[in-house]
């Protein structure tokens, strides 16, 4: 019984690690207004190179959380 406990908490904690390292995406308009800029503006700042392209999920399009972050340390750098 004790092993069997201890085989489902390792598949357990392996699903965790695994939920932990995918990605979370939210849609264009969402990410903008995070942002708070419009959509607009997303969409020129996503031709330029400075956030990177979107994600497709079927019809939609989808914006990676980890690019906005890494887009919004870039703008604190460069204030620096």
């Amino acid at each position: 019984m004790f092993a069997w406990r201890g085989a489902f908490i390792l598949v357990k904690t392996e699903m965790n690690t695994e939920m932990n390292s995918i990605e979370q995406l939210m849609s264009l308009p969402v990410a903008a207004k995070r942002l708070d800029i419009s959509l607009r503006a997303l969409y020129r700042l996503m031709a330029s190179g400075q956030i990177s392209r979107p994600v497709k999920v079927g019809r939609s399009s989808k914006l990676c959380e980890s690019d906005l972050v890494q887009y919004l340390a870039k703008l604190k750098s460069e204030r620096l």
